[in-house]
């Protein structure tokens, strides 16, 4: 099981986005703790930082890094302005 912090930035987008995207992207951090790497399309090495991943959860992206038993979330954001 792996520990997962939010940074403050992602604890703010976390808050402002709707009830329905919000309940999404808080099950799918919850899952993380258990796989950091869901099967299939959903997650992506991202060249430009290192250990850095992204999840997708449908419009919504989740921008993480993972050292050892930790995940640290540092950006949620939609689609369009994630990058």
């Amino acid at each position: 099981m792996y520990e997962v912090s939010l940074s403050p930035r992602a604890q703010k987008a976390l808050r402002n986005l709707s009830s329905i995207n919000r309940k999404r992207v808080a099950n799918s951090i919850d899952n993380l703790a258990e796989n950091p790497f869901p099967e299939g399309k959903k997650v992506k090495k991202l060249s430009a930082v290192p250990n850095g991943w992204r999840l997708r959860v449908g419009e919504i992206r989740i921008l993480y890094t993972i050292e050892e038993k930790s995940i640290k979330i540092y950006k949620i954001k939609k689609r369009d302005d994630a990058y």
